[in-house]
């Protein structure tokens, strides 16, 4: 019987919080039943969702629509930073705001399976909603719907440039050469600063690549893992079928050759019979 992991995940972090690890434990013991011991062993790993992370993971089933759209506006601020569109970053800051705000609602219409939504488990739920527009690795990740745990902002993340994007700003014109003899301005350098930004993005980028990458080989591993398990438990029963027959055609045989001869001795009672009859008539 083979054990689908995704689904068995997927399931376990639908369920109300308060089931999660019995169920877990019933999973696990079936994929053992069904001598999945890889699987099963991935089901017993799973951790029992934090209260903020359960929130996380209905908001993904219940809302899956805003959700998505909030991820898509974080790659759109992404870009429009890059791109120093000052516009487009006031406008898709107003339109995160707006889509956090109606996601903290909608949790707390979800919150009724966990009691009063209390100020800190909103607090990190904002965080992870953030942390899907900021960080390029969350949003996927949140999308998934099997959060563990949290997820937050990098550090600095949010200072550099979310947060200031929700202040209003002209539209960056592209900057003139610096006469040699004007003094340098005080503060970061600007173009130092976007390259630093633009290598720091291009590393998350590089090494969310290189972490979905890995997922795959390792989902690949353990699905011809499995289909060998499966080939070498089909041979073996058929081993075992084919033992068992040729007994059992033995055992056949054998009988076979007593009934022949028991008919055998049956035959030379009759014929010993037949001439004592005659003899005696004679």
């Amino acid at each position: 019987m083979r054990v689908d992991f995704e689904a068995v995940a997927d399931e376990l972090y639908a369920l109300p919080r308060a089931e999660f690890v019995a169920a877990r434990n019933e999973r696990h013991a079936e994929a053992r039943s069904a001598g999945a011991a890889g699987v099963a062993a991935k089901i017993k790993a799973l951790p029992k969702p934090t209260s903020a992370a359960w929130l996380a993971n209905q908001l993904v089933r219940a809302h899956r629509d805003e959700v998505a759209r909030l991820v898509e506006v974080g790659e759109s601020l992404r870009e429009a930073h890059r791109a120093g569109r000052g516009p487009s970053l006031q406008e898709l800051s107003k339109e995160r705001t707006r889509l956090v705000r109606q996601l903290l609602a909608g949790a707390r219409a979800l919150a009724g399976q966990l009691g009063q939504l209390s100020a800190g488990t909103a607090a990190e739920l904002e965080d992870t909603l953030n942390a899907a527009v900021v960080d390029p690795d969350a949003g996927p990740e949140l999308l998934v719907g099997r959060l563990g745990r949290s997820l937050s902002t990098p550090a600095g993340a949010a200072e550099s440039w979310l947060l200031s994007a929700t202040k209003p700003t002209k539209p960056i014109k592209p900057t003139k050469p610096t006469a040699p003899e004007r003094p340098a301005r005080s503060g970061p350098d600007r173009p130092a600063a976007d390259t630093a930004r633009r290598t720091a993005e291009a590393e998350r980028a590089k090494r969310a690549k290189e972490k979905a990458e890995r997922a795959r080989k390792a989902e690949r591993a353990r699905k011809q893992a499995e289909a060998e398990r499966a080939a070498k438990k089909t041979l073996t029963d058929a081993e075992r079928a084919a033992a068992e027959a040729k007994r059992k055609t033995a055992a056949l045989r054998h009988e076979l050759r007593a009934a022949e001869r028991a008919q055998t001795r049956a035959e030379d009672a009759v014929d010993r019979a037949a001439r004592a009859l005659r003899s005696v008539r004679s």
